[in-house]
């Protein structure tokens, strides 16, 4: 068993909103193990669930699921433990996570600077934004560089 990676779906929640987690993780044969979480607020542990969970051999991702108290604005971590069949601990990894009734509360932003037909993996550049808890974006399309507005050529 191999960890990969673990991150939420989004970085900033709603009060009320259903936490999504992805777990991903490689497999050497198929096996069920059991998943334990722990919630943090700053050195307040919240609350500790665990998921038996079926794994099939090899790359899969595990999609885990919480509802946080409505209390804002609230920052999460959250520490995912696996344990084999005699309980015995494998791996840890851990991420975190805002609950904010928006994003202005605590804006975690990053900024988009690459436009280029090039680039054709949209999908794995916003995953990516995802894992730095990132909730808001700016586009910097506006000028063609910081210190000339207009490119040299049409294209």
């Amino acid at each position: 068993m191999n960890l990969i990676d673990f991150y939420p779906l989004k970085g900033t929640f709603k009060p009320g909103e259903m936490v999504q987690l992805h777990l991903k993780l490689f497999m050497d044969e198929p096996t069920e193990v059991l998943i334990h979480l722990k919630f943090w607020h700053l050195a307040e542990e919240v609350r500790m669930e665990s998921h038996k969970v079926p794994l099939i051999l090899g790359e899969q991702t595990c999609t885990l699921e919480w509802i946080p108290p409505l209390e804002t604005p609230r920052g999460y971590g959250v520490v995912c433990t696996l344990t084999d069949g005699l309980g015995q601990i494998s791996e840890e990894i851990s991420s975190a996570f805002d609950v904010l009734p928006n994003w202005t509360a605590f804006p975690r932003y990053g900024f988009l600077t690459d436009f280029t037909a090039e680039r054709d993996d949209v999908e794995s550049t916003l995953e990516s934004l995802v894992r730095f808890h990132i909730n808001g974006l700016q586009f910097y399309d506006w000028q063609y560089r910081h210190d000339q507005l207009l490119p040299p050529a049409e294209e």
